[in-house]
């Protein structure tokens, strides 16, 4: 009784010592985490502005019981302020339990220049272990992490531009109203702005060119008027006007910014024409294709901007995948050239056809659009149409060197000489011969060409496309200029068992024909031999 008892008390007491090693854990791991806080934080410059340097420094406080090993160190914000530069982590690798650690912990980084004002969080975070006795006879480590976070206050910085917008036209020998756009792009307030506009080599500047404002608030604009002599010598296109922008930010800080405003100049209007410059083949024939090359020329004094060639509808003619091109910009006495692909119709019987365009375009100052229509003439030429009008077969399962026998017809407007015809089929349809040859087909004529197909043996019954590929000369072409076309249609696989009945039936028709013949013979020789009887 006294050995139950005594393993029962030893039970006990090891699920006692248990217990409390993972109270004593618990208690270890919680009072870790959260074990370090900054001291001495400081914040450089002071105040800080957006677009500065920024630099954070400070100490480590260990207020936990034991040492703190291996620390990473770095800082965290979900906030744009530290997406702008790379942050470096720091490695310590221990802390005293209740002290200060002996370094100063620097981190610098560039606030972002357009990042709004006001109060942004930091966050120090820094993850390490310690050490601490579980029982008298071994050690334990336990993972631990603070959060520090570090408030810091960014002043807006202001970001000034400029702009020109033109009043009116530019007029050599005249003068121009110029209107400049100056807006506050930043997140603070601009104090003391002057602008300075400098005269170029074809603008000089009459009478205000130096202005001067009080403050221009963050996301606000303010319009400026100036009047420039245009010089004899300017040209179209883009012309440059340097200005100065001086302002100071709320703390006084002076900023100076050299700008390039850039002007568009128009002197003329441009003029537009299209036509061809080559086309591949060059004659275009019924049912064939051809690639044209479209010339767009500017023939007047002034830039077109914004060119759209749009190619319009024709029942006549197919357009490749593109029907629409742009063009951005078309100096004066330039050209630019855009290649198009059309399809002519099988059915198109006329000696041409029109190519509708539409063609819009501005002038260089984006104004006064203009739409013109033009209409390409495109000459057409006769051709041969290939036309598959009847196909006769008997095709069987495993049958060899049947016959296929297609008839032919040329349906366009010009004769087909030294015609070659491919036959392609798809399983259970193999070709033996897959080639004929014809020698001419005039307009309207037909003809029989056959190919010799063997079928498998597993095949079903059932309808089975084939496709019928045709090259050909023509009278009206080159020497050795080709023509092609293709046809696609069926052939018929039947069922053995129904081919056995329609033999059937076609052998009890042919028997009964010879007995009908028979019987007229028959009939015919009685009645001679009874005609002679009555002489």
């Amino acid at each position: 009784m006294s050995d139950k008892m005594y393993k029962i008390s030893l039970i006990s007491l090891c699920i006692i010592v248990l217990g409390l090693a993972g109270i004593s854990s618990a208690q270890g791991l919680s009072q870790v985490s959260g074990a370090l806080s900054i001291t001495n934080l400081q914040i450089s410059p002071s105040p800080l502005v957006a677009g500065e340097n920024a630099t954070i420094s400070f100490n480590l406080y260990n207020s936990y019981s034991h040492s703190l090993y291996d620390i990473n160190l770095q800082l965290l914000s979900q906030n744009p302020m530290l997406n702008f530069s790379p942050v470096y982590s720091n490695i310590i690798y221990n802390i005293g339990e209740g002290t200060d650690n002996d370094g100063v912990f620097y981190f610098t980084f560039r606030v972002p220049k357009n990042i709004p004002a006001g109060e942004y969080e930091i966050d120090a975070v820094a993850t390490y272990r310690s050490k601490f006795a579980e029982t008298p006879t071994f050690t334990t480590s336990e993972p631990g992490e603070s959060e520090m976070p570090i408030y810091i206050y960014i002043y807006g910085k202001p970001v000034l531009s400029a702009s020109i917008q033109q009043a009116n036209p530019i007029v050599p020998e005249s003068d121009a109203n110029l209107e400049i756009d100056l807006t506050n792009l930043g997140n603070g307030v601009a104090d003391n702005v002057t602008v300075i506009l400098h005269n170029s080599t074809y603008l000089k500047f009459i009478g205000q060119s130096k202005f001067s404002i009080s403050d221009l608030p963050n996301s606000q604009s303010t319009d400026l008027s100036a009047q420039a002599y245009v010089s004899r010598g300017i040209t179209s296109g883009v012309q440059d006007i340097n200005a100065t922008l001086v302002y100071e930010n709320m703390f006084g800080n002076k900023t100076v910014e050299n700008e390039t405003l850039p002007i568009n100049v128009l002197i003329n209007s441009p003029e537009i024409s299209v036509s061809t410059s080559s086309s591949v083949p060059e004659t275009l024939y019924s049912g064939g294709n051809q690639t044209i090359t479209l010339l767009i020329s500017n023939s007047g004094l002034g830039t077109a901007k914004n060119l759209t060639l749009s190619l319009l509808p024709n029942q006549n003619i197919t357009y490749g995948s593109m029907d629409k091109f742009f063009i951005p910009t078309l100096e004066p006495g330039s050209s630019n050239t855009e290649p198009i692909y059309i399809k002519l119709g099988r059915e198109f019987e006329g000696n041409s056809t029109k190519l509708p365009i539409e063609l819009t375009y501005s002038n260089a100052n984006l104004k006064n659009s203009t739409s013109r229509n033009f209409s390409i003439n495109i000459s057409v030429q006769k051709s041969a149409i290939i036309n598959i009008e009847n196909l006769s077969d008997t095709l069987l399962p495993g049958a060899t060197d049947v016959p296929v026998t297609l008839q032919i017809k040329n349906t366009g407007n010009e004769e087909a000489q030294e015609m070659t015809l491919s036959f392609e089929s798809v399983y259970p349809i193999t070709p033996v011969d897959s080639n004929s040859y014809v020698n001419a087909l005039q307009p309207g004529q037909s003809v029989n060409v056959t190919f010799y197909v063997n079928v498998d043996s597993k095949a079903t019954a059932g309808s089975y496309p084939i496709t019928i590929y045709e090259e050909w000369l023509q009278p009206n072409g080159g020497p050795t200029q080709e023509f092609s076309g293709t046809n696609n249609y069926y052939v018929e696989v039947y069922s053995s068992s129904k081919k056995s009945s329609a033999d059937s039936f076609i052998n009890y028709i042919y028997a009964l024909i010879i007995i009908i013949v028979v019987i007229y013979i028959i009939f015919r020789i009685l009645k001679r031999s009874s005609s002679k009887g009555k002489k």
